[in-house]
């Protein structure tokens, strides 16, 4: 007669503590043991998943910002957690503009150029703009939060 041959759909695991295998032999019923950590770890990562998901979903408002510009750096700071920018300059000057630090490579943008920035991430937290020396101009930004 044949023996009957038992295989587990638990994957053979060790745990290890600072460097060591740990003695599991105490653990009365080890496959519901090693089930629990695997389900613990399973549902660890759908709330990591989750959270990713959320922070990708936007609330769905504007906040629109008309700003006078000079050749010292505003600092606006738009309503925070926010995904996207779309900043429109409507002259008469050369305008920069950085995105969440000022010590960052500026973007120059012409009269009647746009810039436009979507993180799909709540990663935006301000923005600076200015213009060049001696020269004023107008800018309209829109903010998606």
């Amino acid at each position: 007669m044949a023996e009957e041959v038992h295989l587990s759909s638990i994957p053979n695991v060790k745990i290890i503590k600072d460097g060591k295998e740990v003695d599991t032999s105490a653990i009365d019923d080890y496959d519901a043991f090693m089930l629990f950590i695997m389900q613990s770890a399973a549902t660890a990562n759908i709330v990591k998943i989750r959270k990713h998901l959320d922070d990708r979903t936007s609330i769905g408002e504007t906040e629109n910002f008309d700003l006078d510009i000079t050749p010292e750096p505003q600092e606006v700071e738009p309503y925070y957690p926010s995904q996207s920018l779309s900043l429109v300059n409507r002259g008469p000057g050369k305008i920069f503009v950085t995105i969440n630090a000022l010590n960052r490579t500026a973007t120059p943008l012409e009269a009647g150029e746009d810039f436009k920035i979507n993180f799909e991430t709540h990663k935006l937290r301000r923005f600076y703009v200015w213009s060049e020396p001696g020269t004023v101009a107008a800018a309209q930004a829109v903010v998606k939060f």
